[in-house]
């Protein structure tokens, strides 16, 4: 031990160096430590940056999917449309028109099997009642189906008024309703069975 003579005067020194050594890390704790520094300070300019290529990314692919939807909605529409052709051709024994106002509504569904239904609404003017239709269907596989056909008969005022006449005309409505829903599901089915080949 040495003594230092720098010392005020009345005290004792005994010039003892301390030295301290201060450990330094190790150069890989350094590396990382670094490293995530730097992360840390550049991770929300990279964030942005992935969210800004995703996100342009993404919207150049719903419009494409958008026109692909829009060119099979077109498609299946005008499918639908030839079907209604078909009634609106279709003419009585004297051979006017058999049916009028004709309306069509197609419609998406959720289901995998069959996405769209079709609905063909129209009527047929009879001498005290009008028969007012509709046909269903459903597009599967790329082909309309035919599921179902139902007539919903409104008779005369006239006819109201006199029950007797009422009730023939009902049994005679209800048998001719037969013959011609079967007389549609036929038109119909040999239609789309010509578009299956």
């Amino acid at each position: 031990m040495k003594c230092s003579g720098n010392s005020e005067p009345g005290t004792r020194s005994y010039g003892m160096k301390l030295i301290v050594r201060r450990h330094k890390p190790k150069p890989v704790v350094l590396f990382t430590l670094r490293f995530t520094r730097k992360i840390m300070k550049t991770y929300p300019v990279l964030l942005v940056a992935i969210l800004c290529v995703s996100g342009c990314s993404k919207t150049d692919t719903p419009n494409q999917e958008n026109k692909a939807a829009n060119s099979l909605d077109a498609k299946v529409l005008a499918s639908f449309k030839k079907l209604g052709e078909v009634i609106n051709v279709q003419t009585n024994s004297t051979g006017d028109l058999k049916y009028s106002d004709l309306q069509f509504d197609v419609r998406k569904t959720d289901s995998l099997v069959s996405p769209y239904t079709g609905v063909l609404v129209f009527k047929r003017e009879g001498a005290n009642a009008t028969f007012n239709w509709t046909c269903t269907f459903s597009y599967q596989e790329a082909l309309w189906v035919h599921k179902l056909s139902e007539c919903e008969i409104a008779y005369s005022v006239e006819a109201k008024n006199d029950p007797e006449k009422l009730g023939r005309l009902k049994k005679l409505s209800e048998f001719h309703v037969k013959i011609e829903q079967s007389n549609l599901e036929v038109s119909l089915d040999k239609y789309l069975r010509t578009q299956k080949q």
